[in-house]
């Protein structure tokens, strides 16, 4: 690498009014400056666009551009930005995401190295907050995407074997992106396409490296249907990756065991790391809707229980602890509503995409 301005980044951009200035303005306080800094809006209805336009004219910075793809997706607008770049390294971070003074410092030094990797892909923290969401959010982002092997949630789908990276972290030569033809746009959502890139380039045995040190900050959901939309739309994303890459498999997940049997049936089966309150939730619904809603009320308060239980457990493993009983119910209420995102998203999922994915 010959010099720091030979980095673009490629930030899509869809309703991202509150986070993507601070975004923005992490970048261009870099230590070493990217050559430019691409936003792709994707369709966004609130003032995102307007408010890109005003911190480019107020900060006077010259390397921010703004752009725009029509087709939906964070992978057409990734791909989008990738099409424009100018520099030879293509670095990719989202709107929600802060940038540490180091970070573009980071992937230069990583590509400057002789027998450098084709891709990295760096860890991601979330920013710790005061709210019970917050910490919850914490405490689950350090368990998926900190510093192990396996960077992002696909560590729950033991089957999957080898590194996988997020997007929201990932730098590469453009002649590796062009070789891998880019994002798969069929991802509509924003969950899966960052995991398809990664087996389509283990396929071509391509060197991914993690680098721990080359950390991006995250600003995770902070709202009850925040939360339940982003694990709802993963399980969407993962249903697509198992119908893309695991056609004609019976693929069964048991929490640290994977059994991957291959060209049985014609579809595509995935029984994954049950969510633990599954077993509960079935019957709650089903005496819902056969009209008995106090049996099922009742039920539900079981349910809560058993959250509770996995609160207090989920906090003795870790490092961040709720002095209030309250907040541990409220952090019980939270796990339930992440496992039946997960439920009903694998439901959903398995109706799309044509497979059996529980």
């Amino acid at each position: 690498m010959k010099s720091p301005k030979e980095v673009t980044v490629i930030i899509p951009l869809y309703n991202a009014q509150t986070t993507i200035c601070a975004c923005l303005e992490s970048l261009i306080s870099q230590r070493q400056l990217p050559r430019e800094i691409i936003v792709v809006d994707n369709g966004s209805t609130d003032t995102s666009v307007s408010t890109v336009r005003k911190f480019i004219q107020d900060a006077g910075c010259s390397i921010i551009r703004l752009a725009e793809e029509r087709k939906r997706g964070p992978s057409a607008a990734r791909n989008h930005g990738a099409r424009i770049a100018q520099s030879e390294i293509i670095a990719f971070t989202d709107s929600d995401c802060f940038l540490p003074q180091d970070w573009v410092e980071g992937i230069i030094r990583e590509f400057s190295v002789p027998g450098c990797p084709d891709i990295i892909a760096g860890g991601a923290e979330a920013l710790e907050k005061e709210s019970v969401i917050n910490k919850f959010m914490y405490i689950l982002r350090k368990k998926t995407s900190g510093l192990g092997k396996h960077v992002t949630y696909f560590n729950e789908h033991s089957f999957f074997n080898g590194p996988v990276f997020q997007s929201m972290n990932i730098a590469m030569p453009r002649k590796v992106f062009d070789v891998l033809g880019g994002f798969d746009e069929e991802y509509i959502y924003a969950a899966g396409e960052d995991s398809d890139f990664c087996e389509r380039a283990l396929k071509i045995n391509a060197i991914i490296k993690f680098c721990p040190d080359v950390i991006v900050y995250h600003c995770e959901r902070d709202s009850i249907k925040g939360l339940f939309k982003q694990f709802y739309t993963y399980e969407l994303g993962a249903a697509k990756h198992f119908r893309k890459h695991y056609k004609g498999t019976w693929v069964f997940g048991f929490p640290h065991i994977g059994i991957s049997i291959r060209h049985v049936g014609s579809g595509t089966i995935c029984l994954c790391k049950p969510s633990f309150l599954i077993v509960a939730l079935l019957p709650i619904l089903w005496l819902g809707f056969t009209g008995y809603i106090w049996a099922s009320l009742l039920l539900s308060i079981s349910y809560l229980i058993t959250g509770y239980i996995y609160a207090v457990r989920f906090q003795c493993s870790d490092e961040i602890k709720f002095s209030r009983w309250s907040d541990t119910f409220l952090l019980a209420f939270y796990i339930t509503i992440k496992q039946s995102a997960h439920i009903m998203g694998r439901f959903t999922g398995s109706i799309k995409y044509g497979v059996i994915y529980f």
